[in-house]
């Protein structure tokens, strides 16, 4: 049963790949066979999720005092659909990244949309 359980975990990874941003690039295609735009959007919210609870977690100064430490300040409202079109524009404006790993570009991607003043 534990193996079962594996590969169904695996299945994902080995089906989709985002190591570069031409992957990601790829996967995110308009138009693609069903399953990429779910892949696409899913990947995307996972980077984000992870840089803003990796910002939690450094959010501390020496001290302990807590810092309110962000990469980039989205308005409130912004929608994961919105988040997508950034990055797919932002691999579309700057095809010399697309051989850069996919999520540093998608960190790189949502600070120049959402600078923090």
């Amino acid at each position: 049963m534990k193996y079962i359980i594996l590969l169904i975990l695996l299945a994902p990874s080995t089906v989709f790949s985002f190591n570069t941003g031409s992957d990601l690039q790829e996967i995110c295609r308009e138009g693609k066979e069903e399953g990429s735009e779910l892949a696409c959007h899913a990947y995307i919210n996972g980077v984000i999720e992870g840089i803003v609870l990796g910002a939690r977690v450094v959010s501390s100064d020496i001290t302990g005092e807590y810092v309110d430490y962000k990469i980039f300040c989205p308005p409130d409202d912004v929608t994961i659909d919105q988040y997508v079109a950034v990055v797919k524009k932002y691999m579309e404006d700057h095809p010399e990244v697309l051989g850069e790993p996919s999520a540093p570009l998608i960190s790189l991607a949502i600070k120049e949309a959402f600078p923090c003043d």
